[in-house]
């Protein structure tokens, strides 16, 4: 499966699960900025000034875009935790104080996304719009090339496999 490493695609074992953002999700946002940078180009050999906007907007997202082609986004799951690096800012979840995650089906960005709560976010204004918005206090920003639901029931079985080992101890 393209964007996942590791062992397999469960987490019952000790080797952490690795997903990954494939890049051919990313390419056409590169691509695009790439085309609207040359407009913006044409635009200021045209004599609009507008093509200074068009260069500098399009531009930031060529930084962007192209430094997730370099470093795509990832999600690690390990025996005790979430770990997501997302535009290269890290953030981790415990897998025993997240609860069930589920599928909400974003009608405005037209791609469904994992939702889940957590105590830590649960607690702010944020987490308390997200709850009653998606179903969750806090949610991935995308699905690592998995189809949402089987996303959100490997992150289940790696939540119920914590929990056991929680209970154990």
């Amino acid at each position: 499966m393209d964007g996942v490493t590791g062992t397999g695609q469960h987490v019952s074992g000790e080797e952490p699960l690795v997903l990954s953002t494939p890049r051919r999700k990313i390419l056409p946002m590169f691509a695009g900025a790439t085309v609207f940078v040359a407009v913006g180009l044409l635009m200021v050999v045209s004599d609009n000034p507008l093509g200074w906007f068009v260069i500098a907007f399009f531009g930031a997202c060529l930084v962007v875009f192209g430094g997730q082609m370099v470093t795509p986004s990832q999600l690690r799951v390990t025996p005790t935790s979430v770990q997501l690096r997302h535009l290269w800012r890290p953030k981790e979840w415990d897998l025993v104080s997240c609860g069930e995650f589920g599928v909400w089906g974003n009608s405005m960005a037209g791609q469904p996304i994992v939702v889940f709560d957590h105590h830590i976010e649960s607690g702010s204004r944020l987490g308390r719009a997200n709850r009653a918005l998606a179903g969750g206090s806090a949610s991935l920003p995308e699905t690592f090339g998995m189809d949402a639901s089987k996303l959100a029931n490997l992150l289940n079985e790696a939540r119920r496999s914590a929990l056991q080992r929680a209970k154990k101890n």
